[in-house]
């Protein structure tokens, strides 16, 4: 459980970084970059980075798994049953953290079901098989 964990949270921390990062990346090129603009630039980065997986490592460990527990005791584990509650719950956690938080929920939005997924496949789906 824990390398599906693992996996699942790696995945969808750089699923929601990646918009971000694309956004940096884009807003920088063309532009002459010294020495300390890349070092700044790569604070940033990091700091996309940090930020992203430790949301989402929060976020599996709190409503990912008690979601996991659920729709296993209910029988109602798939694919797709992941994806939605990890999507749904991605967009809600910015949004009760503060209403004002739209980019955001639509970053956990992603990050969230791209974590559901992983999950799903690298996980629960072999396990779920096997019984």
């Amino acid at each position: 459980m824990g390398r599906g964990l693992a996996l699942s949270v790696l995945i969808g921390a750089l699923a929601a970084a990646s918009l971000p990062i694309l956004f940096l990346v884009i807003a920088t090129m063309g532009t002459g970059m010294t020495l300390s603009d890349l070092i700044f630039f790569g604070k940033i980065l990091a700091c996309i980075l940090v930020v992203s997986f430790a949301t989402v490592l929060l976020s599996a460990l709190t409503l990912g798994l008690l979601s996991a527990f659920l729709l296993r005791r209910m029988g109602w584990e798939s694919g797709a049953a992941y994806v939605g509650v990890g999507a749904t719950g991605g967009f809600l956690i910015p949004l009760m953290v503060s209403g004002q938080l739209m980019g955001f929920s639509m970053l956990g939005l992603f990050g969230g079901g791209f974590t559901g997924w992983a999950w799903w496949k690298f996980w629960r789906r072999s396990v779920v098989e096997d019984e």
